[in-house]
């Protein structure tokens, strides 16, 4: 079959090449609306790209050619062969020729679409959806103050035969931008090789002068941005997204004030590792010198720690940002204006939410209960939701792995999986950070907290109030202290041995079995100390023990009740 592929393609390198191999390949209606083509025919998107529909898949098997095999099929199963669907029933036609007759229905699609053996059959059709970009302010026809600026990449761009790429290039805004200032109000895809492309992320410059020549002549392979100072997410596009319209109330500055130089960001899916495919997709950003009242930001959060088994019909996994953290990355209230969930293939469903740190109360982002990886949902919200500092973000993500047999974790390609929400709110000066990562528990304050220089303070503290040998009063309250600290839980300090351990650096393992040493003489007395507190001052028997150097509290008695206290210091009734 990769044979058959790359024979074919390389007579061609762009989808449309498909859609000329097949009869009115550029004249299938769609079937929910007779006035739009469905371009991607062989595609559950109008679009292209994505999951291949009936007729996609028997394409694919018969080696991406037209003949009479492929004409006389009933691809979409309702009752109509694919020649007759496409005009071309006696299936004389090959490529280069008119077709004998005008397509009369699409051959991936069971038509009518309203009858209940078809509505069974296309499971994938949303008539109610959009169907095209629809942003009444954007309309230049109505507002003709409303300039547009293209961000695409070259013609003849080369995508190179790997699976996964990551294309990046940078650009600078255009004299009539930058000598104005502007709010981007809307964006829309300007995709040409849907077979590859998946999705596109525009960033902007936060730092004046940020890009170079080395960024802005040619194109380069990145991932989520190079951190050359373009961090700024201002437009993302998906497969199965028309474009974005933003509410009345953002906008996103760009000219004068704003952003003057952007980073386009491409990913590239080609999963047969063809080395003749060509894409210059873009993006294009309306602009109104009307500028609305507030500046508008993206932030995004999920885990980082993914790990789906596999043949598993339904798998949870769960990111978040602590209040705690959100207290840091937050220095006001914001208004979020729209979100929406983004997962790969096995994604079958996922809930975004916000967690109020005053009352509990569960507030609804972005609900998906039948995830769909090409048609993915933006919730834009009449009603923005007010999200305060301190309160916690999660999402919960249900990944369906029966069609593989091995684990899927996280990362960046197709065949990897992600769940992260993205939320579109203002005011955007009142985030210091547009992310929040989760991984094994913590989140993304809590993993930038512990770094080298934290755990040196905190040796230097240590060295100097508790000495091997003795549990002193200074010892004892900083060890208090420290079993408070988030750099020193439980989890913390067994990855800090686990780690050390695989060090070949002697010293650094001397050194680390002495902190915790240290860190642990004080802690039998403390043990023994708080079940008098908890006994009522009543008469307390301790057994301990000291193995490998560490003190470890096995049990404490209290009369007239009994518990056992572990070396993580919880209380086991």
């Amino acid at each position: 079959m990769f044979c058959l592929l790359a024979t074919f393609v390389t007579l061609t390198s762009a989808y449309s090449s498909f859609r000329n191999s097949i009869p009115n390949g550029n004249n299938v209606r769609h079937p929910c609306n007779a006035s739009l083509t469905w371009a991607g025919v062989g595609h559950e998107n109008q679009g292209g790209g994505g999951a291949r529909n009936p007729f996609g898949i028997a394409w694919k098997a018969n080696g991406l050619i037209w003949n009479s095999a492929m004409c006389m099929q009933d691809s979409d199963e309702d009752g109509r062969t694919n020649g007759m669907e496409l005009g071309d029933p006696n299936c004389t036609w090959s490529s280069g020729k008119t077709p004998s007759f005008a397509a009369s229905g699409h051959p991936g699609i069971c038509e009518p679409i309203n009858s209940p053996t078809c509505q069974q059959k296309n499971t994938f059709l949303n008539c109610g959806g959009p169907t095209k970009f629809d942003c009444p302010a954007a309309d230049q026809t109505l507002h003709p103050d409303v300039i547009t600026e293209d961000i695409r990449l070259a013609a003849g761009t080369k995508v190179p035969a790997q699976e996964t790429t990551y294309m990046c290039q940078g650009f600078n805004l255009s004299p009539k931008v930058t000598n104005g200032s502007y709010h981007m109000i809307a964006v829309s895809p300007l995709i040409v090789n849907t077979e590859v492309a998946h999705h596109i992320i525009v960033r902007g410059c936060s730092v004046i002068g940020a890009l170079t020549e080395k960024h802005t002549n040619a194109t380069y392979q990145c991932f989520m941005g190079d951190n050359v100072g373009c961090n700024d997410i201002i437009a993302l596009w998906t497969v199965g997204n028309y474009g974005m319209c933003y509410p009345n109330e953002i906008g996103f500055p760009v000219g004068i004030g704003g952003y003057t130089q952007l980073v386009f960001e491409i990913h590239w899916h080609n999963p047969y590792l063809l080395d003749s495919y060509v894409d210059n997709s873009g993006i294009r950003l309306y602009l109104t010198p009307n500028k609305r009242p507030n500046d508008a930001g993206v932030f995004f959060y999920g885990p980082m720690d993914l790990h789906i088994p596999p043949m598993m019909s339904a798998h949870g996994q769960t990111g978040f940002c602590s209040g705690n953290c959100t207290a840091r990355l937050f220095n006001k209230d914001v208004q979020i204006v729209g979100a929406f969930n983004h997962m790969h293939n096995l994604g079958s469903s996922a809930l975004a939410e916000i967690i109020r740190h005053d009352t509990g109360e569960a507030v609804m982002l972005a609900r998906d209960d039948a995830y769909d990886y090409n048609s993915p949902a933006i919730y834009m919200y009449k009603q923005f939701k007010t999200f305060r500092p301190g309160d916690t973000l999660t999402v919960n993500c249900v990944f369906n792995s029966m069609s593989r047999t091995t684990a899927t974790k996280y990362g960046e390609g197709t065949l990897d999986e992600m769940c992260f929400t993205f939320l579109i709110y203002y005011p955007k000066s009142a985030a210091r950070f547009g992310t929040c990562f989760s991984y094994d528990g913590e989140d993304t304050c809590q993993l930038r907290q512990c770094t080298d220089e934290v755990y040196q303070q905190l040796g230097e503290r240590l060295w100097k109030s508790c000495p091997l040998t003795e549990c002193t009063e200074d010892c004892k309250k900083l060890t208090r202290e420290f079993q408070q600290h988030p750099c020193l839980t439980a989890k913390k300090r067994n990855d800090m041995v686990n780690d050390v351990l695989k060090s070949p650096d002697a010293e650094t393992k001397a050194l680390t079995f002495e902190f915790v040493m240290r860190f642990e003489i004080c802690k039998a007395e403390i043990a023994r100390e708080d079940m008098a507190t908890q006994c009522g001052g009543g008469s307390i028997n301790a057994a301990t023990s000291f193995s490998g150097s560490l003190i470890s509290v096995f049990a404490a008695i209290c009369i007239g009740s009994l518990a056992i206290v572990n070396a993580d210091d919880k209380i086991l009734l």
